[in-house]
């Protein structure tokens, strides 16, 4: 029995991963305490709607319940009082006379066959969340099936509050795969493992272009270095050791620049554990405001009047009217913007562009 408790046990918490295995879960629970049905829920009190429900019987009679019975059950008021996990059965619910006195259970348990209902609610924030089962006959749970119950309990609560958590932050990432579609940014989720879990629309448009490719279900980018960036950031999380985000540079055929940045998202364990990729092409990104133009300036110790030029350069001004503007002759600008080249090791103002738009991605966006 304890091997088979086990077993339960690790199918408990494999359903908290993947709800459909929920029901074999409960099932195998069921048929190890001798009982014959189950009533599982999480209801959302936000939305109504139920985040997880097990039923032994069809899922009408669940609604029905809670429709027609639910208001007139002189049990929730004492389950609802109770400490979360403690399982509730017998007199604790309701005596023989307020059983037999109770329309609930003479018109609806006991001509369905529910009986003897044991179990306990499950606390969840936000939340009315319960699990129970029924005896096939009057005679009620034995003292080793309910102690099996309280040893299972904690396991419940803990797998259940695991699903509605993944629920929750796939819900979040489905959103978050919009909002980057529409910035024109690609994001590609992988398991520990390395195998695509999600893309985006921009992510699946970026394959076209052969800047990365996802190869029998693995993402695998054009150029060496953003590759080995990946399989690094891929093992820091297989250890455990994965919570700082690092970043890659590329560019296409056309020499545009992309950013891609390994966020991992560690989880309990492998099962939840996960890395976003997020493929940002720099030269779509927002120009670098004055903060930023200021402490790209400060690392190369450019002086007031050469910041000024910088930033007329990032903001597509010319050389000639950004001399204009400030009263000055062009040459003086112009070798303001010899001096910005010659202490940034810039080639030329089109490569400033592209170590700027590098500096904003890696250390400031």
């Amino acid at each position: 029995m304890i091997d088979d408790f086990d077993s339960i046990l690790l199918r408990i918490y494999e359903a908290g991963v993947d709800p459909e295995k929920w029901e074999g879960a409960l099932h195998a629970l069921n048929a190890l305490i001798g009982g014959q049905y189950i009533h599982f829920y999480a209801n959302n009190l936000s939305s109504g709607a139920d985040a997880v429900a097990v039923h032994s019987r069809d899922l009408d009679l669940h609604e029905a319940y809670c429709n027609d019975y639910f208001p007139q059950d002189i049990r929730i008021p004492r389950i609802m009082d109770a400490p979360v996990g403690k399982i509730l059965h017998g007199d604790m619910l309701w005596s023989d006379e307020e059983r037999e006195a109770s329309v609930v259970y003479q018109e609806c348990f006991r001509p369905l066959g529910l009986f003897n209902v044991t179990g306990a609610q499950l606390g969840l924030d936000g939340h009315v969340s319960w699990l129970g089962f029924s005896t096939p006959s009057l005679a009620p749970f034995e003292k080793g099936s309910i102690a099996l119950l309280e040893r299972a309990f904690p396991h419940v609560r803990q797998a259940l509050r695991l699903c509605i958590e993944m629920q929750r932050a796939k819900g979040q990432l489905v959103a978050l795969e919009d909002l980057l579609s529409r910035r024109g940014r690609a994001l590609v989720v992988l398991s520990i493992e390395g195998k695509v879990l999600r893309t985006n629309g921009f992510a699946e448009d970026l394959v076209q272009t052969r800047l990365v490719s996802l190869r029998h279900g693995r993402l695998v980018f054009r150029e060496a270095t953003a590759n080995r960036v990946l399989n690094m950031a891929l093992a820091a999380l297989g250890s455990m050791q994965g919570s700082e985000e690092s970043v890659a540079l590329m560019e296409d055929r056309a020499g545009n620049q992309y950013g891609v940045r390994f966020s991992p998202i560690p989880g309990l364990g492998a099962a939840l554990s996960m890395l976003m990729v997020q493929i940002v092409p720099l030269f779509n990104e927002a120009p670098p405001n004055e903060y930023e133009i200021q402490k790209f300036a400060g690392l190369f110790s450019l002086t007031p009047s050469e910041t000024d030029t910088l930033g007329a350069l990032v903001s597509g001004i010319s050389l000639a009217e950004h001399a204009e503007t400030r009263g000055v002759a062009l040459d003086t600008v112009r070798k303001q913007m010899k001096s910005v080249l010659s202490k940034t090791n810039g080639l030329n103002q089109k490569n400033l562009l592209r170590m700027i738009e590098r500096f904003c991605f890696v250390q400031l966006r």
